[in-house]
């Protein structure tokens, strides 16, 4: 998207600390099917925003989720960082793209408290590893992509760490489409998806939590070094 947003007050630690992340997983196209957010080290929810995959939210033995629809999840999250005084952190403009284009009554409480963390992250890896970003901007451009959160945690000068069952080529996207496959064929009944199939939503689970926990790890790192 082309649209200029204007949220360029910085992110300060105590702000960080204290600030909901929130993470979509979507498609190329289209709105979020699955959102996370997480408060501080441990309050961390995942909602389901897609309602063909409503059937799937609190199956799985590992994580469960919650369902609402884009426009209300939405509405209670600024609703919590109005009264609260917190900052929405996310990684990217993607979060703030989304409410733009789905939700765009909720664009101007979105850009009164939204921080895009891969700006203060950008700068740290500049400023203290510039040997390190150069070698993960060529390495993206040579991928045709770019420089994304795990690259930056893997690139081991952080004392982060992704789950190792989580890294290489696992594409929310496909396991979503997957599932929810399965689920329009078997008139939404999770228990008749196939085993493989299931540990697919799981791992879809797994992966938007760690994503989660990476994003806060990596912010405040960067904020106090």
């Amino acid at each position: 998207m082309s649209e200029v947003f204007s949220y360029s007050r910085k992110i300060t630690f105590e702000e960080a600390e204290r600030a909901i992340y929130l993470d979509f997983e979507s498609h190329e196209q289209g709105p979020p099917f699955l959102a996370g957010r997480l408060i501080g080290p441990d309050d961390f929810r995942l909602t389901v925003l897609d309602p063909t995959l409503y059937s799937a939210a609190g199956s799985s033995n590992v994580l469960k989720a919650d369902t609402n629809e884009l426009g209300r999840y939405m509405e209670g999250i600024l609703d919590r960082c109005r009264k609260e005084n917190r900052r929405l952190v996310a990684f990217s403009e993607r979060e703030i793209e989304v409410v733009a284009e789905f939700t765009p009554y909720l664009l101007d409480q979105m850009t009164a408290c939204y921080g895009n963390a891969l700006r203060p992250v950008k700068k740290w890896f500049r400023n203290e590893h510039p040997d390190v970003y150069s070698d993960l901007k060529a390495q993206a451009q040579v991928q045709k992509k770019r420089v994304g959160l795990k690259d930056y945690v893997e690139a081991d000068v952080v004392p982060c760490e992704y789950p190792r069952q989580l890294k290489g080529k696992f594409s929310p996207s496909s396991a979503a489409r997957i599932v929810r496959d399965q689920l329009l064929k078997r008139d939404g009944d999770y228990s008749k998806i196939a085993g493989w199939r299931k540990r697919r939503w799981t791992n879809l689970l797994k992966y938007n939590k760690a994503d989660c926990e990476t994003l806060r790890c990596l912010t405040l790192f960067v904020l106090v070094s």
